[in-house]
């Protein structure tokens, strides 16, 4: 960024960006004015005795449970295989329309999609 002149900035990152976004902010925090990311990974601490969590955290715990047991998949396809569904996507329209749906459906909380119309 002092490169391009910048003295001053925010960093936002989501997936790899959030790594690197952190690493600018904690590298340069004279400049990086402010962080946002929207992955955070974090480990669970060794508590002494488990906590008291509001039923908001419940939910949200049972929620991350769900997707780490039931929707991870396309995490290690694209970590351990990524040539296999590279070659799919590529070869076939409804392979990606496929994917693209699954991840839409799966990744926005519910919200009511409805079939484009084209007039």
């Amino acid at each position: 960024m002092s490169r391009l002149h910048y003295s001053e900035y925010v960093v936002q990152g989501g997936d790899w960006g959030a790594m690197i976004v952190w690493a600018i902010a904690h590298s340069y925090p004279e400049s990086a004015k402010a962080l946002h990311v929207n992955l955070l990974s974090l480990t669970e601490p060794d508590y002494n005795s488990k906590p008291e969590y509001t039923e908001f955290e419940e939910r949200s715990l049972r929620q991350r449970e769900h997707f780490d047991t039931n929707e991870f998949a396309y995490y290690l396809v694209q970590n351990t295989k990524p040539r296999t569904l590279g070659c799919a996507m590529h070869d076939s329209p409804v392979a990606m329309l496929a994917w693209m749906a699954d991840k839409l459906f799966t990744w926005s909380d519910s919200y009511p999609w409805s079939p484009l119309r084209l007039n």
